[in-house]
C-alpha cells in the first residue's frame, strides 16, 4: 500500500469541503481501473453525503458543518 499525506492550511470551509468532494469523485473514478483510494478526514463521510445529495437542505448543513469546523 502506498500513502500520500496532505498538509491544508489557509483555506476556507467551502474549499475544504470542496477538495474533499473532489478527492472523493478521483476515488470513485480510479476504483473501476484497481486504485482503491481510502479518505480520512474530520467529518469526511458527512461532508461526502452532504455534498452528493441532490437534496437542498443539504447545501445548508453542508455549510453549517464546514463553518463550524474553523
Amino acid at each position: 500500500m502506498k500513502q500520500i499525506t496532505l498538509k491544508v492550511s489557509n483555506c476556507s470551509a467551502g474549499q475544504w469541503s470542496t477538495l474533499l468532494l473532489e478527492l472523493y469523485g478521483v476515488a470513485r473514478t480510479w476504483k473501476r481501473f484497481g486504485p482503491v483510494i481510502e479518505l480520512q478526514a474530520p467529518s469526511v463521510e458527512r461532508i461526502i453525503k452532504l455534498g452528493t445529495s441532490n437534496k437542498p437542505q443539504a447545501s445548508k448543513e453542508l455549510i453549517e458543518l464546514t463553518s463550524s469546523k474553523q
